[in-house]
């Protein structure tokens, strides 16, 4: 173990920063009628609108079971809904509806604003290396990112 293994938990400052952004993301999309845990679906969509529940699970890597509860808040609260597939009617498809996508910009200013706040202090280099250091992490994991084609 090194030095900074010894001093400092990876695992627990990844906790931290977990616990931290979820109550941070939650306090701030609380007038919006939405948690934490909605915010990433919304993301997903402005980027592959009409996208499937299973996709959105595997693009996100949450499981199925969080994917339906968070698109069934988010379809009552007005932002998205769920249109069977033309092709094949078993499969249904998320859209975001327009109040959605207003909701788009907030979100990303929200997200900005904390990932300036996690990131003060350190240069481009050290944010691209700690950026790779954390995708080769969760990679090591098992987590397969999935780029856009």
């Amino acid at each position: 173990m090194s030095k900074v293994e010894q001093e400092v938990s990876i695992g627990r400052c990844i906790s931290i920063l977990y616990r931290q952004s979820q109550a941070h993301f939650s306090k701030e999309l609380q007038s919006y009628k939405i948690g934490s845990g909605q915010y990433a679906v919304l993301l997903a969509l402005k980027k592959d609108d009409g996208v499937t529940q299973e996709r959105l699970s595997t693009l996100l890597g949450i499981d199925r079971a969080n994917i339906t509860r968070a698109v069934t808040k988010l379809q009552n609260e007005g932002y998205i809904l769920r249109k069977p597939d033309e092709e094949d009617k078993r499969i249904w498809r998320i859209y975001l509806t327009e109040q959605g996508r207003e909701l788009l910009p907030i979100l990303e200013g929200i997200l900005g604003e904390w990932s300036s706040m996690m990131v003060k202090g350190l240069s481009p280099d050290q944010i691209n290396i700690l950026a790779k250091n954390l995708k080769t992490m969760t990679e090591n994991l098992g987590y397969e990112w999935i780029t856009e084609e």
